[in-house]
């Protein structure tokens, strides 16, 4: 059984133990001990009351080997009531994953892949702090597992950091003591003046209930979709409130940019789907200058201006290797040869080989390969698979009757190779020159 459809069939069993309530499956038998894995649980208020929205975040951080990961969480459900869950960067590439909650209280996020997990954001989770409670509340990993390719579990950190403090609304009393001093009788007694009124005209982002609404003069601008800026951080407004599920592309300011949970990623160097095309995101924006190669999900896709080519066929150079695309991607079985800036060049298990010197078959030719490319005006004698075979022009001639001078010999060809078991005479260039077992005799 292959490692992928381990991992898929683990994390399918993951989920129905999950649902049954089963949480002490594994018997951990061999731990290894990861360098600095360390997971934190982060929440963005910590001073709440009841009716608040509040958002948990679990992250991953200085992880190096490990490929598989089930986290354990748990919380009050008489004080917190889960509204959505959103899953992070750590998921990107996965093979298998998702994210298990039931009624009790009980989460269970499931990530495996066939190559190193991400460092980020494993998902966030969405709670309502519910009505008529007080006190503190949490959500936090009660277990953790996480292992490298070879199965073995990794040892690492859980910080545990986020409670919350529950505290109901206070209200503001007015103060109804009458001012002691009595001064109605003096001359200069003049009302007071009453401030401005007017109500505040809503302008930018406000958090309502379990939604950040985006209002522009005093309005949700509900047929807006762009990015704000909001606590240093630039987010995706769509329809008028911030799409925190959102995995796409936004142009502002004359720029593509990418943005992954709801807001803008400057650190992503990744591909994106959008509007049908996978465009190449650099440092958070798409570069539509480069070409490229792009490894997404496990493949080597070839970009050219900032955009796959899925009919691309040729030669691309990335980190001082020149590979073979074919239809867009990296063909690393290909050996062949490629036509590329008018030189036909030899390509072995998917890049160019320049040390080869050889025989190749392309279209029903054998060619004559010299330094990685194919030598058009070489005449001379190849040994290929045992045989000396005859080169005219870059190519085997098969029909040839002829002698070939090869080192310091004279060699005599007949039907393309050199005829070892030939002895008599040969005419050739106006001479006859006599030859015994192949080979001329001066």
């Amino acid at each position: 059984m292959k490692k992928s459809i381990f991992k898929k069939l683990m994390t399918a069993i993951l989920g129905f133990m999950f649902v049954l309530g089963i949480t002490n499956y594994f018997n951990v038998q061999n731990v290894y001990a990861s360098e600095n894995a360390e997971f934190t649980v982060s929440v963005d208020s910590s001073k709440v009351n009841p009716g608040d929205n509040i958002t948990y975040t679990v992250k991953m951080s200085g992880n190096d080997s490990g490929v598989a990961l089930r986290l354990w969480l748990k919380y009050d459900t008489s004080k917190l009531e889960l509204v959505s869950t959103q899953k992070g960067e750590v998921f990107d590439g996965a093979t298998a994953a998702d994210i298990y909650t039931n009624d009790k209280g009980a989460m269970n996020a499931v990530v495996a892949s066939d190559s190193t997990l991400k460092n980020g954001t494993v998902f966030t989770g969405r709670f309502k702090v519910k009505d008529g409670v007080t006190g503190s509340a949490a959500v936090e990993v009660v277990n953790n597992e996480l292992c490298d390719k070879d199965s073995y579990f990794l040892e690492n950190k859980v910080n545990n950091n986020a409670a919350i403090t529950i505290t109901e609304k206070s209200e503001t009393k007015p103060d109804t003591k009458p001012d002691k001093k009595d001064d109605t009788k003096k001359e200069d007694n003049k009302p007071d003046v009453k401030p401005d009124t007017k109500p505040e005209v809503k302008n930018g982002l406000y958090h309502e209930g379990s939604d950040w609404n985006y209002y522009v003069n005093g309005k949700i601008a509900t047929d807006v979709t762009t990015l704000v800026k909001y606590n240093g951080s630039w987010w995706y407004v769509h329809d008028g409130k911030i799409d925190f599920g959102a995995k796409t592309l936004v142009k502002f300011n004359g720029a593509w940019w990418y943005v992954h949970s709801g807001k803008v990623d400057f650190g992503a160097n990744t591909l994106c789907k959008f509007n049908g095309s996978w465009w190449y995101v650099q440092n958070g924006k798409v570069n539509f200058s480069t070409t490229t190669l792009v490894k997404y999900n496990g493949t080597w896709w070839y970009v050219s201006g900032g955009v796959i080519n899925f009919k691309a066929t040729g030669l691309c150079k990335y980190n001082g290797t020149w590979w073979y695309v074919q239809n867009g991607q990296v063909n690393f079985k290909a050996t062949g040869l490629c036509k590329y800036n008018g030189t036909w060049w030899y390509v072995q298990n998917g890049k160019v080989n320049f040390k080869a010197t050889g025989l190749c078959k392309y279209n029903g030719t054998w060619w004559y390969v010299q330094n990685g490319q194919v030598n058009f005006k070489a005449t001379t004698l190849c040994k290929y698979n045992g045989t000396w075979w005859y080169i005219q022009n870059g190519q085997i001639n098969f029909k040839a009757v002829t002698l070939c001078k090869y080192g310091n010999n004279w060699f005599a060809v007949a039907g393309g190779k050199v005829a070892w078991g030939y002895t008599g005479n040969l005419k050739y260039n106006g001479g006859t020159f006599r030859v015994v077992n192949g080979v001329v005799r001066f």
